[in-house]
């Protein structure tokens, strides 16, 4: 549970800096304005309380999320994002956390800075060796084009967002009269028929006449019309070419290793385990069961509530220690036996107690140890710097008016034109020319620009750059009919057979209704018989999808017949419902066991998704609905792109 909601508050900003996927607390339900706190300004696209939310502020946070995306699927696009909700669903999240975020200053929780220091510190993207490096932690910032006021701001939210939510969910539990009922559904068992009439059966349906087609284009133009296209040209910027660019003089890894002989030279480190309450008495209870002997995780989870990944702290040496909590507590580890019991002792988290699980001795390396080592750092270092300051003199240069052709030929980068290309980055040009999968987020970006905007720099991933230019822009486009003939009587062809087997479908449903059998009905056609069914819903519910026959079985009266159109135009199904026996969960407890698990993990959610619900009523939430279509709009392709 505690790992749940860790992972579902961890601040979007850290997520970032570490290149995971964005990955952030999303307040699900909260879609209607609640009043109370003014209407939206003009420009913006919600108002909590008294901050409005703009159009700027949300298309960093949606760029950022579609860059985090781009990790585990670089051709995602923003058309697909925004098709799949994450537009909606955005504006949720950013809403319902800043509503929290001034909840939370109303009712004085505050963070020290002094905490945010240690979290900070405790960031392993920040890190060399185990240890914080302030030079790490800069090159990571400026990768991200956040400023270290950007982030504290943000770690600050998010701790005290969890200060208000995981103390909601801790101990909710789920009735078993919640469960019962669902259960009761997974077992229900019907009966009945899947029958099909194939569209390849309709002979009656010749080819079309020349009228038929022409009328066919005319009706359906839109199926037969090019998407608009554009065309641009791109050269990349990657950090690997920089790391070719860069040597490391033997003066500089001398002096790596002499400024790092506390980490070479051997320190000490101790793998430990931890539990922080808020309670002392609770505290004191934890560490004296510890103490006596019982099992560290056993009483954690008793007294605590924390699983054996929550309380695990890892491999840690004594600076890190007091970094991640304070030197009391440092001190106290590290002057404790392998298997001894520390605490408790108050910091400004709570009440701490650990347990030293093993003790690391320190290792000594010499420089022909590590020198492969500190040259790839350094390496690495470097090349991160290069690649950042080149892309900051190009969007200087471009700022300053220099052409994409001026900003190409100055830095030696190599350009690629792209023919006029769909929004899914298909090409019309008959040129055979082939989009490399690293340039594939260029397709969506070009799309919100127009032919004659001034070059842009655009982020692929961590590691690479690219200097966009859109060059033309070819508005939808009809294609003639003498280009696409066969085509459209193919379609017409295929029309044509899906209206007659919905037609004859709809004549045996109609026999079916009157009294005469399904079987007898198909058979007067020369159909194929009807397929059986009996069987229960949470058989249906395992193999994944649902085939869409049996979900309308399922779903449909007792006694009912319907049709459902079939996919690809192959023809219809007849859908027939016998029986209907509701289910009964003392047949099979594994299946009210499993039930009732699925909805105490859902019981926590809810909590919070209510306690969301009443937040934003008091702070007060207003959104521009207009606005908010419009910048759907223009992510789908379906408006211009605005100046910025």
């Amino acid at each position: 549970m505690l790992t749940f909601f860790r992972k579902a508050l961890s601040s979007w900003i850290v997520l970032a800096l570490l290149g995971l996927l964005l990955v952030a607390f999303v307040i699900t339900g909260i879609g209607d304005p609640f009043g109370g706190g003014g209407a939206p300004s003009a420009g913006s696209l919600v108002r909590v309380g008294d901050k409005n939310i703009g159009e700027p502020e949300f298309r960093q946070r949606f760029d950022q999320l579609l860059q985090r995306a781009r990790q585990s699927n670089p051709t995602v696009t923003a058309v697909q994002a925004a098709q799949q909700g994450a537009v909606e669903q955005l504006i949720d999240q950013m809403e319902g956390l800043e509503a929290l975020s001034q909840f939370a200053a109303k009712e004085g929780l505050t963070y020290s800075e002094a905490a945010i220091d240690r979290e900070i510190a405790g960031i392993p993207a920040f890190q060399i060796a185990g240890r914080f490096d302030q030079a790490t932690y800069e090159q990571a910032l400026a990768a991200q084009r956040m400023t270290d006021r950007e982030l504290r701001d943000g770690l600050r939210s998010d701790a005290t967002r969890r200060q208000l939510l995981v103390p909601i969910t801790f101990g909710a539990t789920a009735p078993l009269a919640l469960g019962e009922p669902y259960a009761s559904l997974l077992l229900e068992r019907r009966t009945g028929a899947v029958a099909t009439v194939p569209a390849e059966r309709m002979t009656s349906v010749g080819a079309p006449t020349d009228a038929q087609i022409n009328a066919f284009y005319r009706a359906n133009i839109a199926q037969f019309t090019l998407p608009e296209r554009r065309a641009f040209r791109f050269a990349l910027i990657s950090r690997a070419d920089a790391v070719a660019r860069v040597s490391i003089p033997e003066a500089d890894i001398q002096k790596y290793y002499d400024e790092r002989k506390a980490i070479y030279g051997g320190v000490e480190q101790r793998e430990l385990s931890q539990v922080v309450v808020q309670d002392q008495a609770v505290a004191q209870r934890i560490a004296q069961r510890a103490k006596a002997g019982e099992a560290f995780a056993t009483v954690a989870q008793q007294l605590g509530g924390y699983s054996a990944s929550d309380i695990a702290l890892g491999v840690l040496n004594e600076e890190k220690l007091t970094e991640a909590t304070n030197a009391k507590i440092a001190a106290a580890a590290f002057d404790t036996a392998s298997g001894g019991v520390i605490g408790p002792v108050k910091s400004d988290f709570g009440w701490h107690v650990l347990r030293v699980d093993s003790i690391v001795p320190g290792v000594s390396r010499s420089l022909a140890q590590v020198r492969d080592e500190i040259v790839t750092t350094l390496r690495t270092e470097r090349a991160d710097d290069m690649l950042s300051d080149q892309v900051a003199a190009i969007e200087d240069a471009l700022a300053d008016g220099q052409s994409f052709a001026d900003v190409t030929a100055e830095y030696k980068l190599k350009t690629v034109a792209v023919p006029p290309a769909t929004r899914e980055g298909q090409t019309t040009d008959n040129s055979g020319f082939s989009l490399p999968p690293q340039a594939a987020p260029l397709v969506a970006q070009a799309f919100e620009h127009n032919a004659g905007d001034e070059p842009t720099v655009q982020e692929l991933d961590k590691e690479t750059f690219a200097v966009l230019e859109v060059t033309d822009v070819t508005a939808p486009t009809p294609v003639p009919l003498a280009q696409v003939k066969q085509a459209v009587a193919a379609q017409w062809l295929i029309d044509a057979r899906m209206k007659a087997a919905k037609a004859m479908a709809d004549a045996i449903i109609a026999e079916v209704k009157a009294g005469t059998t399904l079987a007898a009905a198909l058979s007067k056609r020369s159909l194929p018989p009807a397929a059986p069914f009996d069987g229960q819903r949470v058989q249906i519910s395992q193999g994944g999808q649902v085939p869409p026959p049996l979900a309308l079985l399922f779903t449909q009266p007792k006694g009912s017949v319907r049709p459902l159109a079939g996919p690809g135009g192959l023809g219809y199904f007849i859908v027939a419902t016998d029986t209907v026996t509701p289910g009964d969960p003392s047949t099979m407890p594994q299946v009210l066991q499993a039930t009732q698990a699925e909805m105490q993990r859902n019981v926590g959610e809810e909590l919070l998704n209510q306690f969301a619900h009443a937040v934003e009523k008091q702070i007060g939430v207003s959104r521009n609905d207009t606005a908010i279509k419009a910048m759907k709009a223009r992510y789908l392709g379906q408006a211009p792109a605005t100046d910025e």
